[in-house]
């Protein structure tokens, strides 16, 4: 049994470290990254927008929700999960709880809902603080 497949089996997952490498069923060979985050990490305003149109905003009339394209380039990645590097360079996400492995940041969906929400809401709710942000992570 690999070494992945038996962490996942035990009632109490035990994390990775950085640096460490594992091999898939499939033979791929990834390696576990660090998650590099940073609380005092600001993005660039390009960094905020390039993000912000990837959670499919548009603009200007997304202008009062950019907020969270920021929020979402500040959040840290959950526990469980780890970002990965294939032994071809590719990059992703995998769950070492739950076994999900995905290509994008394992919180891009639950901003994608939030800005889904707020255009919901109308104009105005983000400004209004309707619109709340649920750390769940």
């Amino acid at each position: 049994m690999s070494k992945l497949r038996a962490l996942r089996k035990t009632a109490e997952v035990a994390l990775p470290t950085s640096g460490e490498v594992y091999t898939a069923d499939d033979g791929t060979v990834s390696t576990v990254l660090g998650d590099n985050y940073d609380a005092a990490y600001e993005p660039s305003e390009d960094e905020i927008k390039e993000y912000a149109e990837w959670l499919g905003m548009s603009f200007p009339e997304d202008n009062e929700l950019i907020w969270l394209a920021k929020e979402g380039l500040r959040a840290p990645i959950p526990k469980e999960w780890k970002p990965c590097k294939t032994d071809t360079g590719e990059v992703y996400y995998f769950n070492f709880k739950s076994g999900d492995s995905i290509w994008d940041h394992p919180l891009d969906e639950h901003f994608k809902g939030k800005v889904a929400e707020a255009r919901e809401r109308g104009p105005g709710a983000a400004a209004a603080g309707l619109v709340l942000l649920n750390r769940w992570w």
